[in-house]
C-alpha cells in the first residue's frame, strides 16, 4: 500500500461550532496521496464524538485519535509520532482549507524538494461576513534558506497552519508544551534547520480570526511566554547557528517587536491595568538588552512609507513604554462599558430578539411611506430571503430597501427637519462624519443594541437600524469608469475620516491618499452624490442602484422590473418587492435560489453588541 505524500494533523479540543466546516473541507480535497489525523484533545463538548463518527465513515483517509487535555502542542506533537506522510501539514479545527491546497503543495514539495513551503492564506471573519486575502508581499526571497536571506523570518509569517513541512524537520525540535506562543518557538528553530523555504502564494487556508476562545483575545499571564521563549530562540541560535545569534539579530528583533504590537487588544480589553502596566515595562526593558535600537531601526523606518502608521498617533507613542501604557489606559477608560458587552452570534436568542428590533424600524418605516406616498422595496439579500426564505436568510440579520430618487430626496428631506414617528436619519445631512454614501434610519426606542465599528459614532446613531438605497436613472451600461470613481471616491472618504489605511505599494493608493489629504468630507460627499445623480435628467428604460457596494453594472435594472410593487410575506407581515423579483435577484445573485457553501453564509450585521445596560 502507497504510503501519504501528506499527513494533515489537525488538533481538537471545544470546537464544536466549527468543526464540521472544517472537516468538510478537509474530504472535499482533490488529491488522493495525503491522510488526515483527528487528535481530539479531552474535548467535553461533543467535538470528539463528531470527529469520530466522521473518521469511521471515510476509513483508510481519516484516523481518528483521542488523547488527555494537554494543549494543542502536545496534540500536534502526537499527530507527528502517527503521521505515515513525507511531509506534515497542521489545519486548526476551527479553520478551514481550500480543495485544492493540499495538491498545490504536494506538487510543490514535489518539484522543489524543500523542507518547507509556506503559502498564503485568508483572514475570514465569520461573525462579521468579511474575507480577505493575505498573500506574502516579498516573494523574491523565498528558494533560498534564511542564511542567504535572512529576511525570510519574517516574510514567511509566525503562523504553523500556512506551512508544509518535512516530516524529518520534526526529528530535530517539536512543539514547547504550556506557552502561548509555541509556533513562533519552534519555527524560529526549523527556518534554521530546513534547507530553504518555498513559496505557494495562493490563498490556500481560512484562518477564523474572531473565535472569541482565541488566546490573545485577552490579556493574561501566559502573554509573560514571550520572554522565555525568545530566551531559547536566542539560546538555539547561539548553539546552532555558526555566526550566533547576532547574524539575525534585526529580524527577530523586529519579529518581537511585531509580536508586541500584535497583543495590544489584549491589554486593552484588560480589567487589571496595573498588571498590563508592569508587563509593558518589562516587554520594553526586554527589547532593550536584546534588541537595542530596534524601535530606531530599519524596519522602524521602512513602516514611515505607509500613510495608515505615519497617521496614527498610537504608534508614535509606542516608542516608548510609557507611550504605550497611555494608549492602553484610553482604551480602557473608554471603553469600560464594553467590558461586559457581547458580540450577538448567529442563531443565539438575542439574535432573533435583534431581528425584530430590525424589522420594527421597517414597520414604523413602513407605516410613515403610506403616510407619505413613498413608494420603497425590499434589497438586495433581504429580498432574497423574503423569496426564498419567506424572511430574513436564516443566518442574517441585515435589512435592505431601495426607493425611488424623487421619493428619497423627499424622504431625506423630511428627516433633515428632525425625527419623525420614533425614526431618526443617519446620513451626512445629519451628522457631518457620516463615512458611507447611502442613509440608515434608526429607531429612537430604548434599545440594549449597538452596531458602530468606530468609537465616533455618537450613541444616538450607534443602534440597530435599516439601510436605504436609492435608484438613479442610468444607461443600459454604465461606463466602467463611473463605478472606478465611485470606489475611489468611497475610499478617500474612509481615508479622509481615518477608518481606513491603505499601505502604499502602488502608485494608486498614494493618490487616492494625498487626494483625501486635500478634500473635505462634505466635498467627498457632494462628488459622489453629484455622480450618483450623473443622469438624473436622462429618459431611460433603466435604473441603477449606484450606493451599492456591488459595481454598478450588477445593480442596474430594467424600471419596468420594478414598477409598481407587489407585496409578499416577510417574517409573517406583508411587505413590498420588485414586480419581477426574480429577474432583479437573478441579475444581482445569479443562481439565487441556491445556498452558499457553509462558511459564506455570514452576518450582514458585522459588529452587534448586546450591553447590559438600556441604550
Amino acid at each position: 500500500m502507497q504510503l501519504p505524500f501528506v499527513s494533515v494533523i489537525v488538533p481538537i479540543y471545544n470546537v464544536y461550532p466549527y468543526l464540521r466546516q472544517c472537516l468538510d473541507s478537509l474530504d472535499a480535497q482533490d488529491s488522493e496521496h495525503f491522510e488526515v489525523l483527528l487528535i481530539d484533545d479531552g474535548s467535553t463538548d461533543g467535538s470528539g464524538e463528531l470527529a469520530s463518527e466522521f473518521a469511521a465513515a471515510r476509513p483508510g483517509r481519516f484516523r481518528f485519535f483521542s488523547k488527555e487535555n494537554g494543549g494543542a502542542s502536545a496534540a500536534r506533537n502526537f499527530g507527528i509520532d502517527q503521521a505515515e506522510g513525507e511531509y506534515i501539514l497542521f489545519v486548526d479545527a476551527d479553520d478551514m482549507l481550500a480543495h485544492r491546497a493540499v495538491r498545490v503543495l504536494q506538487e510543490k514539495a514535489a518539484a522543489t524538494s524543500a523542507d518547507m513551503v509556506v503559502f498564503a492564506y485568508y483572514r475570514y471573519l465569520g461573525e462579521r461576513g468579511i474575507i480577505r486575502p493575505r498573500k506574502i508581499e516579498k516573494a523574491r526571497h523565498f528558494g533560498h534558506p534564511i542564511s542567504v536571506h535572512p529576511d525570510l523570518i519574517l516574510e514567511a509569517t509566525p503562523y504553523s497552519w500556512n506551512k508544509l513541512y518535512r516530516k524529518a524537520l520534526f526529528e530535530i525540535e517539536r512543539f514547547p508544551v504550556g506557552r502561548i506562543f509555541e509556533d513562533q518557538e519552534l519555527l524560529s528553530k526549523l527556518y534554521l534547520c530546513a534547507n530553504k523555504l518555498e513559496l505557494v502564494n495562493e490563498c490556500l487556508y481560512y484562518y477564523r480570526a474572531d473565535r472569541m476562545g482565541s488566546a490573545t483575545n485577552r490579556f493574561n499571564k501566559h502573554f509573560l511566554d514571550v520572554f522565555p521563549v525568545y530566551d531559547e530562540i536566542i539560546r538555539f541560535y547561539e548553539e546552532h547557528n555558526p555566526g550566533g545569534f547576532k547574524q539575525y539579530r534585526r529580524e527577530f528583533g523586529e519579529a518581537y517587536w511585531r509580536t508586541a504590537r500584535a497583543r495590544i487588544d489584549g491589554l486593552r480589553r484588560t480589567d487589571d491595568t496595573e498588571k498590563a502596566d508592569a508587563y509593558i515595562e518589562q516587554l520594553y526593558a526586554y527589547m532593550d538588552e536584546h534588541f537595542p535600537g530596534v524601535r530606531h531601526g530599519w524596519y522602524w523606518l521602512r513602516e514611515w512609507r505607509k500613510p495608515g502608521y505615519v497617521l496614527s498617533p498610537e504608534r508614535h507613542g509606542y516608542q516608548t513604554a510609557k507611550g504605550m501604557k497611555r494608549d492602553v489606559h484610553r482604551h480602557f477608560r473608554a471603553h469600560r462599558d464594553e467590558l461586559d458587552a457581547r458580540l450577538v452570534e448567529p442563531f443565539t436568542p438575542r439574535f432573533y430578539e435583534f431581528r425584530q428590533e430590525t424589522l420594527q424600524i421597517l414597520l414604523e418605516f413602513d407605516r410613515l411611506c403610506k403616510e407619505r406616498g413613498w413608494t420603497y422595496y425590499l434589497l438586495g439579500g433581504t429580498l432574497l430571503g423574503a423569496i426564498r426564505d419567506g424572511g430574513f436568510i436564516p443566518w442574517d440579520d441585515d435589512i435592505d430597501i431601495s426607493m425611488p430618487r424623487a421619493d428619497f430626496d423627499e424622504m431625506v428631506s423630511l428627516f433633515g427637519q428632525g425625527e419623525q414617528d420614533g425614526l431618526k436619519l443617519f446620513y451626512h445631512t445629519t451628522f457631518p462624519r457620516y463615512i458611507v454614501s447611502f442613509p440608515k434610519i434608526v429607531s429612537t426606542r430604548p434599545t440594549h443594541y449597538t452596531t458602530a465599528r468606530a468609537p465616533w459614532i455618537p450613541p444616538e446613531f450607534d443602534r440597530p437600524f435599516i439601510d436605504v438605497f436609492p435608484l438613479d436613472p442610468a444607461p443600459e451600461r454604465v461606463p466602467a469608469w463611473v463605478g472606478k470613481k465611485v470606489q475611489f471616491l468611497r475610499d478617500a472618504l474612509m481615508l479622509r475620516l481615518g477608518y481606513i489605511s491603505h499601505r502604499p505599494t502602488i502608485i494608486r493608493w498614494w493618490k487616492q491618499w494625498l487626494y483625501s489629504r486635500f478634500r473635505t468630507v462634505s466635498g467627498l460627499q457632494q462628488s459622489l452624490q453629484k455622480l450618483y445623480r450623473r443622469y438624473s435628467g436622462l429618459k431611460s428604460d433603466w435604473v441603477c442602484n449606484f450606493s451599492s457596494t456591488y459595481p454598478p453594472n450588477r445593480e442596474t435594472f430594467r424600471a419596468e422590473w420594478y414598477g409598481e410593487p407587489r407585496w409578499v410575506d416577510f417574517e409573517g407581515v406583508q411587505l413590498p418587492v420588485p414586480s419581477n423579483t426574480e429577474a432583479v435577484l437573478e441579475e444581482v445573485f445569479g443562481n439565487w435560489r441556491e445556498y452558499p457553501d457553509e462558511w459564506n453564509r455570514v452576518s450582514g450585521r458585522h459588529t452587534t453588541k448586546w450591553h447590559p445596560g438600556v441604550h
